[in-house]
């Protein structure tokens, strides 16, 4: 079953860079390669692809932006 996120306000991507640092045109491009912007998710919310894998595991959350922020932060870990 696909879980979709369409509807998201793309200033997630903005909020992310503030907070984290990472460019906003990074997660843009990272969210668009994994799932064409939530076009196609495999988990709820999770537009980035980010704790997903290729055993079957999978990663829901509660919104795009924690999706988004969660990723940023992984990303500077």
């Amino acid at each position: 079953m696909r879980y979709y996120s369409r509807g998201f306000d793309e200033s997630v991507f903005v909020s992310a860079r503030n907070k984290y640092g990472v460019k906003e045109e990074l997660l843009a491009c990272i969210a668009w390669a994994e799932t064409s912007l939530g076009n196609e998710n495999k988990s709820t919310s999770n537009i980035m692809n980010y704790g997903n894998n290729d055993r079957g595991d999978t990663r829901d959350y509660a919104s795009v932006q924690q999706n988004v922020y969660a990723a940023a932060w992984g990303m500077t870990q």
